[in-house]
């Protein structure tokens, strides 16, 4: 007898139906289904997907590759965040009109948004992780703009804010000297007091002072945010190779769990989103 006491099932943004199949055809029918299931990225869940349907998808992803994406930064830096989101939805449009894989969709917006990111040293490692994942969950293409917007909007007002703020000079050449040597494990507040023969409890308390944190822990999240982009631009580095080459010599064990602490994730993780 069926139980009357039945409740719809929340979360459900599409259904596929398939034909009935005998038990030696159920796996490859069953695979055939996994890839029709990918049409509810582009319909978002507002009509039924009948196996029947031939449902293609493309893997040409070239020609996005080629977009201006400077074009979208200038927009940014001068406002115009309606402007870049109309760019946003012409890309949207015509990957769907091509229907192109939605991995691909997903591979090239990750790629996108680490691009404009990295044009604004105030967005962290973490918030590049986060926008990671958060795209790597997208269930349909129209998910994209709200994700889009938040970002151009931080963008601008971090830009605006960026314009404003400015370091002694002192800081500024402990900032140059941080970024020199982001790799000599030997980096610390003495070895930078050192090369501008400066006092070094001096030098701490101006930093401090003038960037809100610690020497230390700044070097650290530098190295960790490196680390990001490393990750990013080099597809098959190794974590001994990134523990080597920021500073963290033959210790990949001590990285990898500063590396978690700081952004919630392992190195491990991040190269899989990648």
């Amino acid at each position: 007898m069926l139980s009357t006491n039945i409740r719809p099932i929340k979360g459900v943004s599409a259904i596929a139906i398939g034909r009935l199949c005998s038990l030696q055809t159920c796996a490859s029918v069953y695979k055939k289904m996994h890839i029709v299931l990918e049409e509810q990225f582009y319909s978002q869940g507002h009509c039924p997907i009948i196996f029947s349907d031939q449902y293609t998808f493309s893997e040409n992803d070239s020609e996005y590759y080629h977009y201006d994406e400077l074009k979208l930064i200038r927009m940014l830096k001068a406002g115009n965040i309606e402007e870049a989101l109309v760019e946003i939805e012409y890309l949207l449009n015509r990957m769907k009109e091509q229907r192109l894989i939605p991995g691909l969709v997903k591979s090239y917006f990750t790629h996108l948004y680490l691009s404009i990111v990295k044009r604004n040293v105030s967005f962290s490692s973490k918030d590049r992780i986060e926008a990671m994942v958060s795209i790597e969950n997208i269930k349909a293409i129209h998910e994209f703009i709200p994700l889009f917007k938040d970002l151009f909007t931080r963008f601008y007002l971090v830009n605006s804010k960026e314009k404003s703020k400015t370091y002694s000079e002192v800081v500024e050449k402990m900032l140059v000297i941080v970024d020199e040597n982001l790799g000599n494990p030997n980096l610390t507040l003495q070895l930078v007091a050192k090369q501008l023969y400066m006092n070094v409890d001096y030098l701490g308390k101006r930093f401090k002072r003038e960037m809100n944190v610690k020497f230390s822990t700044y070097v650290t999240n530098k190295r960790i945010e490196k680390a990001v982009e490393m990750i990013e631009e080099e597809n098959d580095i190794r974590v001994f190779e990134l523990a080597e080459r920021l500073g963290y010599g033959d210790n990949p064990q001590y990285f990898s769990q500063l590396f978690k602490k700081i952004t919630g994730l392992t190195p491990s993780d991040i190269m899989k989103y990648s």
